[in-house]
């Protein structure tokens, strides 16, 4: 819930998200789209920083990373925050680097096996996890996200055969 009240009050909300776990903030920069919410998502370091030092207070930066520790996503959360910004992490281990840069912590569960990386299972808690954060918002919004999701479900209806 509070997670998601920090979404519905941003004037923006950025992702961030490195590998596997740039595809789970790329599969929730879309969601928040469909609900009518300004976000974007970035997967490479130096977008991540440009990104997060134009913050500002008001925004929201939430950070993916299963480990906690990818450095790139932890620096960006980090210069959100100093920014002025929400700063939000989604990880497997709490404590760790990324939780430490967070106002609000949202923790998946998923084991790995060295043999599996941190791919399938950790994909699948944080989508899982994501969905239940834009659940919420959507709730949060109530109506109007309705509205902005049968809007957009016309503007791209075309582009099918």
């Amino acid at each position: 819930e509070v997670a998601a009240t920090a979404a519905v009050r941003a004037g923006r909300i950025v992702l961030y998200g490195i590998a596997s776990s740039f595809y789970s903030a790329a599969a929730t920069e879309l969601k928040l789209k469909r609900l009518g919410l300004p976000a974007e998502a970035h997967g490479e370091g130096h977008l991540q920083a440009m990104s997060a030092a134009g913050l500002h207070p008001g925004d929201l930066a939430i950070g993916i990373s299963h480990s906690g520790s990818t450095r790139d996503v932890v620096d960006a959360l980090t210069m959100a925050r100093e920014a002025g910004a929400t700063t939000m992490a989604m990880t497997n281990y709490s404590p760790s680097p990324i939780t430490r840069a967070a106002d609000i912590v949202l923790l998946t569960a998923s084991w790995e096996t060295p043999f599996a990386g941190e791919s399938l299972g950790s994909a699948i808690a944080q989508l899982c996890t994501l969905d239940v954060f834009s659940a919420a918002v959507a709730i949060q919004l109530g109506e109007s996200c309705v509205q902005n999701i049968e809007k957009l479900a016309l503007a791209v209806k075309g582009k099918r055969y």
